[in-house]
């Protein structure tokens, strides 16, 4: 499962203002490995490392604080444009494990 699984089930656990799912999907992205041959590489113009890197920063500070500031916010939805903007990339981190 990729990081936008756990990115989908974390919206919709904020949906039911219940974080018991998104600490448990976060135990569980924080457990899996990065893709082989993904570490560095960038596609369509975006860095792996760095779209997960901005999206686990979101989901930490949420998890520690209970929201996000505006920055955040901003760069969580920037997050989702670049991997929406990138060709396969929702496919490839699907299937992350």
């Amino acid at each position: 499962m990729g990081i936008w699984w756990y990115f989908e089930r974390w919206a919709e656990s904020l949906l039911v203002q219940d974080n018991t799912l998104i600490e448990e999907l976060w135990r569980e992205h924080k457990l899996a490995a990065f893709p082989q041959g993904y570490r560095g590489k960038d596609v369509n113009g975006v860095d792996f490392v760095m779209l997960d890197a901005d999206v686990a920063g979101c989901v930490d500070t949420f998890l520690s604080r209970g929201n996000l500031n505006l920055y955040q916010t901003a760069v969580l939805g920037y997050s989702v444009k670049r991997e929406k903007l990138t060709t396969g990339l929702l496919s490839v981190l699907r299937n992350w494990c």
